[in-house]
């Protein structure tokens, strides 16, 4: 005892240390150096020749415990680090001569077997008994073995510690929300001598989840470069401490701590924070392991919801395409983030028949891009987020039931309401041609496209041409929105580009438009008359407010405005569209610049500047998609790095608009800048850029604005001057803003806040963007120590014009597909064989006749020309665009005839009626197309008899044929409906009387045969297998035609057990209330894609060559 501070006291445990490196020998107590002997010389260890045994503890009264003789002189910081550690068995094998823990020692007896064994040795690697320290007492009389435990638990032994413990994290990459998943995250606890814990209470260690998310800056302002050079994690909203469960332990295996998730329900990415009696552990004993990131997600029970998302509450439209948006979430809510398949159809509800829509796998669209409400961070392009898209196209209006099902799903049902159609004009980008215009002509659809054969043009000239519509199966627009552009100039305005507002937000939420609005194009003027123009204007919306807004900015560049009022279409409602092909800022700005086309497209060269040498390439900046505003790709001048580029204009302005987006990183020292003008330099040449400084350029004013923070260090900057502007730097994008004016001023805007103002335009021929210079255009190497993106460039040349659109309660309805033309088909030759008959290598021009589809075929029967009646039949293989003539092989033919029916029944054309010359006909007959042969089906049709000019069709899958209207030779024009059977046994039933015995029940709810249905002819009927439509017609009281449509449910197993008595008269969206919809008569109606189609014939009295469709299936 030296009477230091370190000397002993009674009751309590001390460590001893001795040491002796050959020169010099040291006493440590308590880990702290007591005292040193320093010899001149080194001197060796003196060896006893007369073998003594060893002496432990003679003289002491005491406990000693855990000693241990070393080879070797060890260092303070080597016993300091392993205070209360055991020799590891590599110790044993190299360092250690001998090694006594006192723990095998019985009374009397004191057994010394366990020297240079190890710790441990009866129970690797320790049980709990090891962490106990233990003793041996010397008395004066002898010894005795008695046990002492000591409390080293804060130490590292016994149990975790906060400061002495060490940890390893063991994680699966997922787990399930709520599920608990204990065996997902696994802790092994060691002591601070690295042995693993046998024991312990679970309850000893909480792990704390925090939710993360990825930020771009902090509130706090400017703090230096290290803001940020990269992303930064910040931590949020931390969940309470969840308890660890300590798993079972067995001598042979360390314990794990497994945390249990039950608490966490909320899918996302948490950072794992894991805590020791309630403290948290210190940084150098906690392992990151990945940032301890744990993902949690969805469970496997799945659910389906509709989501805030705007656009589902808005009805559907009959025949026009409209999203549904839905979510896939599990039990608690989290949102699934990876595609599943499942399975959604539709069931129309309330009605006599059945009718259902399943959606095919390419009408289910995944969304994964990020979808913003917020303007301010919103940007063209992006869609919904881990959103399903459910393009539907309803042909039948009604109430429905959604059903969305599939493996491992809860079925999910919701109610939707399909409104009633108008008919939809098909509208053409290229003007249709004057010979499209015709009457008593045929159609069919074949594949995407409409085909129209013969009948009498515009002045009652026959013809036999054939003209195709193709694409009319889909459109790639449903609705029309006018566009008004005043022009205050007495001259005209040459490929002038105008804001365009529109509000989207509207159109969005009533499920016309696209959540991205990819969906909408601009096209000079629709006419409404017989023809229909509309060329593709170049737009871009400008990304805020972007889309969504009830503030939506589109500019649109216009070839040609007139002095005065001129007039655009704006076109919209595409569901399918994922890529906009009119989309062209290049096209629609004087300049442009977004980045994506990388430093091969890029406007900006580099720049020299004044006094500052010449730049190295690198010192350029990037091209990245670290970090963007719109698009993927942005401009990033790097921290460290001082350089300075332009881009030139094709031609000096005054009027104009430039703005820029800059992402500010809030460097300390920041010189980031965009300036629309600058001088040459008095002496380095024309090649280098003078750059705005503190006294402005010799030659000219200038403007620049951005960070410059020579002049302010947390204000965004103005020049020339440098000045402060007011407003206060913050980490993210900024609009910046300057406006040579068409009144002849100059303006500076930040965020649309005006901080510039002075008279006088300012001439533009260069752009500059300029990074780490200062005064005097100098290189700066503290402005050096910042970095900045640049992204979405733009320079807009100002014209004299406004623009407005229309309000959405004045849009009309519309068919527009991009590519959608008539052509003339010019037939190729045809087979010789057929060239030798007197009528040619083509049908003669004829009209009232018909046409059909088999297989690749168009058949055409019949007709008349001049008085003279057809009785012969052609095929127009649609393939090889060829004309065959079908010459009969039977011996016998029916009369030549017009104004008669022909519908296909398998591989036979049933033809019905009709006149021949003055004689009106009542027979049916077919026509065997793979033999040709004519077989007489009916000679007489009684009870229906003869008739002309009425309609025909086969019910899909049936022998069932109905014939209504026409006109008779007693009677004249008739609303008279027929079955007739054209299979082994054909007869003609009346359907007034089959359908004299439907139940009161449906009579009295008007479904029986409507009054509506007047007499008529010239109308043209078609069926599937549920329905048959009747469509259009005149008679002498309604000369202008008819324009209603009708449906007759012909499902074989209808609610009233009457099949072909129940009728609907279809309701048809009319633009004005009280409007009669489309009228037409000598029309020609083709079906397919779930459309019926009706093209030509006359629209109150006058030729009329528009094409329009219905939605019916």
């Amino acid at each position: 005892d030296n009477g230091g501070p370190n000397a002993p006291q009674l009751q309590g445990w001390y460590h001893l240390a001795g040491t002796y490196n050959g020169t010099s020998m040291q006493l440590y107590f308590d880990t702290q150096l007591v005292d040193n002997v320093a010899f001149a010389d080194r001197r060796r260890v003196e060896i006893n020749m007369y073998d003594h045994p060893l002496t432990i503890g003679y003289g002491f009264v005491g406990y000693i415990d855990e000693l241990t003789m070393w080879r070797r002189s060890r260092s303070m910081e080597e016993m300091n680090a392993a205070l209360y550690c055991p020799p590891t068995l590599t110790d044993l094998a190299t360092d250690v001569a001998a090694y006594f823990t006192f723990n095998e020692g019985t009374r009397g007896v004191l057994n010394n077997t366990a020297v240079a064994l190890g710790h441990g040795f009866d129970c690797p690697p320790l049980d709990l008994t090891c962490l106990v320290a233990t003793g041996v007492t010397f008395e004066l009389d002898g010894f005795t073995v008695y046990e002492q435990s000591t409390d080293a638990r804060e130490l590292g032994i016994g149990m975790p510690s906060t400061s002495m413990s060490t940890w390893t994290v063991e994680k699966e990459a997922e787990i399930f929300a709520g599920s608990g998943a204990s065996d997902k995250v696994r802790i092994h606890a060691r002591d601070s001598c690295g042995y693993d814990y046998l024991g312990g209470d679970g309850g000893q260690v909480v792990a704390t989840m925090a939710p993360f998310t990825l930020a771009y800056f902090e509130d706090d302002g400017p703090n230096g470069n290290e803001l940020p050079m990269m992303k930064v994690d910040v931590p949020m909203e931390n969940l309470e401490d969840v308890a660890m469960i300590s798993a079972v332990t067995t001598c042979a295996r360390s314990p794990t701590f497994m945390a249990d998730f039950t608490s966490v329900t909320k899918a996302q990415y948490y950072l794992a924070t894991f805590k020791v009696h309630g403290r948290e552990y210190e940084e150098l004993t906690v392992p990151s392991v990945d940032y301890n990131w744990v993902s949690v997600v969805p469970t496997l029970t799945k659910r389906f919801q509709l989501g805030d998302l705007p656009g589902n509450e808005a009805p559907f439209t009959a025949g026009v395409p409209k999203a549904m948006y839905v979510q896939l979430v599990d039990e608690h809510f989290n949102t699934c983030r990876e595609r599943q398949d499942f399975n959604a159809k539709l069931s129309l509800k309330g009605r006599d028949y059945t009718m259902e829509y399943v959606l095919e796998a390419e009408d289910i669209i995944y969304n994964e891009n990020v979808y913003s409400n917020e303007p301010e961070i919103a940007k063209v392009g992006s869609a919904p987020t881990f959103v399903y898209s459910l393009i539907f196209t309803v042909g039948l209006e009604g109430t429905y039931d959604l059903e969305l099902s599939g493996e491992g799903m809860e079925t999910f049902t919701v109610e939707i309401v399909v409104e009633s159609a108008p008919w939809h004009k098909l509208e053409l980008v290229e003007p249709a041609e004057e010979e499209v215009t015709r009457f008593e002509h045929t159609s069919v659809v074949y594949g995407e496209d409409l085909y129209v054969f013969g009948g009498a043009s515009r002045d009652k000239t026959y013809l036999n041409d054939v003209w195709v519509l193709n694409n009319v199966a889909k459109d790639d627009f449903a609705f029309m929105k006018n566009v008004t552009i005043q022009v205050d100039s007495s001259e005209p305005l040459v490929n002038a580009t105008v804001e365009v507002p529109v509000n989207t937000a509207e159109l969005i939420g009533v499920g016309r438009m696209r959540t991205d609005c990819m969906d909408m194009l601009f096209v000079m003027p629709l006419e409404t008359g017989v023809t229909a123009t509309g060329d593709l204007l170049p737009h871009y919306m400008e990304p805020r407010p972007g889309c969504n807004s009830a503030e939506s900015s589109v500019y649109v560049k216009v070839p040609l405005l007139m002095p005065g009022l001129n007039y655009i279409t704006m076109v919209y409602g595409s569901p399918l569209m994922t890529n906009n092909p009119a989309s062209l800022p290049e096209e629609v700005y004087y300049m442009y610049e977004g980045f994506e086309n990388g430093y091969t497209g890029t406007n900006f060269v580099a720049s020299p500047p004044c006094g500052g040498g010449d730049l190295s390439e690198e010192d350029a900046p990037i091209i990245t998609t670290e970090q963007s505003f719109a698009g993927d790709y942005a401009l990033h001048f790097r921290w460290g790095h001082a350089y300075s580029m332009a881009a030139a204009l094709s031609a000096p302005v005054t009027q104009y608009r430039m703005r820029a987006w800059l992402w500010d990183s809030l460097s300390t020292e920041s010189a980031h800048y965009i300036s629309p003008n600058f001088g040459s330099c008095p002496s380095a040449g024309e090649d280098k850029a003078r750059l705005p400084d503190s006294y402005g350029p010799e030659e000219s004013r200038s403007a620049a604005v951005g960070t410059f923070t020579l002049s302010n260090k947390n204000q965004y900057c103005v020049a020339s001057p440098w000045q402060r502007t007011g407003v206060e730097r913050t980490g993210q994008w900024q609009q910046l803003e300057i406006l040579s004016s068409l009144e002849d001023d100059l303006s500076v805007s930040i965020n649309g806040e005006r901080v510039k103002h002075e008279t006088g335009a300012m001439r533009m021929d260069k752009l500059l963007l300029s990074s780490g210079f200062g005064v005097d255009n100098a290189p700066h190497p503290m402005l050096q120590d910042s970095h900045a993106f640049w992204d979405e460039i733009s320079v807009l040349r100002l014209v004299p014009a406004n623009a407005s659109s229309a309000p959405m309660a004045m849009d009309g309805d519309l068919s527009m597909n991009l590519n959608r033309t008539w052509t003339k088909v010019v037939p190729a030759d045809s087979d010789p064989e057929h060239v030798s008959y007197n009528l040619g290598n083509v049908p003669t021009p004829r009209y009232s006749h018909t046409a059909l589809v088999w297989q690749d075929s168009m058949v055409v029967f019949g007709g008349e020309r001049s008085a003279h009646s057809f009785g012969d039949v052609w095929l127009f293989n649609f393939t090889a665009q060829v004309w065959e003539y079908a010459r009969p092989s039977g011996p016998v033919t029916p009369s030549p005839r017009f104004d008669h029916t022909a519908a296909l029944h398998g591989n036979r054309m049933i033809i019905s009626g009709g006149r021949s010359g003055k004689k009106i006909l009542d027979d049916i007959w077919a026509f065997n197309l793979p033999t040709r042969e004519w077989t007489l089906v009916l000679n007489s049709t009684a009870p229906m008899g003869p008739r002309f000019g009425h309609s025909a069709a086969i019910v899909e899958g049936t022998e069932h044929m109905f014939v209504f209207g026409g006109y008779r030779p007693e009677g004249g024009f008739t609303n008279e409906l027929f079955r007739c059977e054209v299979g082994p046994e054909p007869k003609c039933v009346a359907m007034k009387e089959f359908c004299a015995g439907l139940p009161p029940e449906f009579v009295s709810q008007d479904n029986s045969f409507p009054v509506t249905l007047t007499p008529r002819y010239s109308h043209t009927s078609w069926a599937d297998s549920k329905f048959v439509y009747i469509y259009g017609g005149s008679n002498l009281a309604k000369k202008g035609g008819f324009g209603q449509l009708f449906r007759l449910c012909v499902d074989e197993a209808p609610l009233s057990g009457f099949p072909g008595c129940i009728w609907d008269e279809v309701d048809i969206k009319v633009p004005v209330e009280g409007q009669e919809p489309l009228a037409r008569y000598e029309h020609a109606m083709a079906v397919g894609h779930g459309r019926l189609y009706v093209s030509g014939g006359h629209e109150n009295g006058m030729p009329d060559g528009s094409t329009y469709f219905f939605p019916v299936a």
